[in-house]
Parts: C-alpha cells; structure tokens; sequence
C-alpha cells in the first residue's frame, strides 16, 4: 500500500500518534512480506497497549490515589503487573477505565472516557473491547508456535490483524487533538522537551 492509497485514520495514525506507533505502522503497511507486515502489526498493537495502559496506571496510581479506588483495578495491578502479558495489558486498560466510570472529571483524556462508555446508558460501547482480545489472541498463537505455513496464510493474518488494528486506532482517533511530547531533559528552572 502506498502512501497516495492511505485511508484517512491511517494517515492520522502515521502523522499525528506517538513516534513509535507512527514510524512502525507505517512499516507494517509499506515494508516486508506478509510475514514481516503480520508480525509488524502485532508489535505495533503491543506499543499501543502498553503505552495506553502505562498512562492509565500513572493517572490511577499517582494522580488520583485519593480520589478514585477501585478495588477490581488494584488487586489486578498487585496480580500482573510484575510481570505482565499482553493480556493484562488489556485487561488492566479496560479495568482501569470501568475504574473511572464516574469520575470523567478526572480523566486525563476525557475523549477516552467518551469513546468508551456509552453516556446514555452508562455502560461500555458495544465492540470496543474485541479488537484488542482478538489481537492478543493472534499475538499468543504466533508466539506460541502456531503461526501460518504459506504466504497466502501470512497474508491473510496482515489482513485480519490489520483490519483490528485499525478499530483499535478508531477508538483512539482523538489523540490527534494532544501535542504530545517528549521530555529531553531537566534542570532546577524545569523541563527542556519537544513536541
């Protein structure tokens, strides 16, 4: 796929997420055999979950200690997150924001918070949660030695885990909207940093 033939979400992803989402699902859609492609879209979900639920921890954790408590959340952060799969990467993403239920306030992105519950009904929106257990799926059978035997089937899994992918960048759309930067460095007057 080339550039000229990237959709709208793709295009958002590669010019406006964070640098190492950007640059390695840009080599997923551009570079490699299918095996190459399949493999890069599986460690390009894995730098979108951790990085997603790094930031839910240090919000939990850090910021809002005092203010929410979830006992589901810590007990799961006690369990896992010694040595966390990417399973629990998800599963602590999705705790984390069944923590925040009623504390939009709070959030740090409240565009997360709105594009996971359903405001009417005060319930998780329908599918948000199923592309990211299927890709954990897809990562497990391919760390665990089932991977497919032939091009057409590596193809297949790009276009599978592809297509998830891409509905897990859907629900994060909005990070286009946050300046998001990185901190070089630090002295006694604050922060040097780029965006």
């Amino acid at each position: 796929m080339g550039t000229n033939s990237l959709t709208e979400l793709q295009a958002l992803v590669i010019n406006f997420f964070p640098s190492p989402i950007a640059i390695n699902y840009q080599r997923a859609i551009t570079k490699g055999s299918w095996q190459d492609k399949a493999r890069q879209v599986v460690r390009v979900f894995e730098f979108t979950v951790r990085g997603l639920a790094l930031v839910l921890i240090s919000q939990y954790l850090l910021v809002d200690r005092e203010k929410v408590s979830y006992g589901p959340l810590s007990a799961l952060l006690r369990e896992k997150l010694s040595k966390p799969t990417l399973g629990s990467w998800v599963e602590i993403i999705f705790t984390a924001l069944a923590a925040y239920k009623d504390h939009r306030d709070l959030m740090f992105m409240p565009e997360l918070y709105d594009a996971y519950w359903d405001a009417k009904q005060q319930r998780p929106q329908k599918g948000i949660r199923e592309p990211f257990d299927k890709l954990v799926v897809i990562r497990n059978r391919l760390m665990h030695g089932l991977p497919p035997q032939d091009d057409a089937g590596w193809q297949a899994l790009f276009e599978e885990s592809h297509e998830l992918l891409l509905r897990v960048f859907e629900f994060l759309r909005f990070v286009r909207k946050y300046d998001l930067i990185f901190i070089t460095g630090q002295d006694k007057t604050g922060y040097r940093y780029q965006i």
